[in-house]
């Protein structure tokens, strides 16, 4: 899912895709994630590969070479094509952004130069349209470290184990620890604008007060509202 969230901001951003082109491909998006985690479970629990993987039940058989084929071809392996995927759309959709901002700064120039109304509207709009991008290039690229931090300690772990070694206990401890807690470090993500929000308009308060008041307002069920 963080791999497709990727594709649409590189749609959005780069292509400047239209809501409804979006929602023209809404259901692939789902599809592909859901479709494969539920095809290779399935399979893997019809061929009984499921067993005692260190922490978890996870996938383990009595042959360790097996073992590691199989969560490299339908786990790990699918996990980093999405995490390299997703890390060459940010970087297109950065380009993109730059692109804008450099011909935004041309229009600025130029709207400097001419008195013509039409030229600053488009000026004004160029720049307006920039601004709003960033934010959320910037927003996809929080999504994606998320997604990084999460699944590193527990792939170097697994990768050190195929080759036959024995992973430290720190990094072991790092895999139980960061790997649970993919969701709530997406959470995090999903409601840093409305933290960027809520401090801009409360400055004065301390950190901990700001925390405390970005959280009654979530249990609460209410929006932050504001311009970025």
């Amino acid at each position: 899912y963080n791999c497709m969230l990727c594709i649409f901001h590189l749609l959005t951003i780069k292509h400047s895709w239209k809501e409804d082109q979006v929602r023209s491909v809404e259901k692939l998006f789902h599809f592909i994630p859901l479709g494969f985690a539920a095809a290779t479970s399935v399979t893997l629990a019809a061929n009984g590969s499921y067993g005692d993987a260190m922490f978890w039940c996870w996938i383990a058989t009595n042959r360790k070479h097996v073992t590691h084929v199989l969560r490299w071809t339908t786990f790990y392996g699918p996990i980093w094509v999405a995490i390299l995927t997703a890390t060459g759309t940010m970087i297109a959709v950065f380009h993109a952004v730059r692109r804008l901002e450099n011909k935004a700064m041309r229009w600025r120039f130029t709207s400097d130069l001419e008195e013509s109304s039409t030229v600053n509207s488009a000026a004004q709009f160029k720049r307006k349209n920039t601004s709003n991008q960033r934010p959320v290039a910037v927003q996809a690229t929080f999504f994606l470290l998320a997604f990084l931090i999460t699944w590193s300690p527990s792939s170097l772990v697994r990768l050190i184990e195929m080759i036959g070694y024995q992973p430290s206990f720190v990094l072991k401890l790092c895999m139980a620890i960061i790997l649970p807690c993919q969701g709530a470090l997406n959470f995090l993500v999903y409601n840093r604008p409305k933290w960027l929000i809520y401090r801009r308009q409360n400055p004065q308060l301390p950190i901990l007060k700001a925390i405390a008041g970005v959280w009654m307002i979530l249990l609460r069920g209410r929006s932050i509202t504001g311009t970025r």
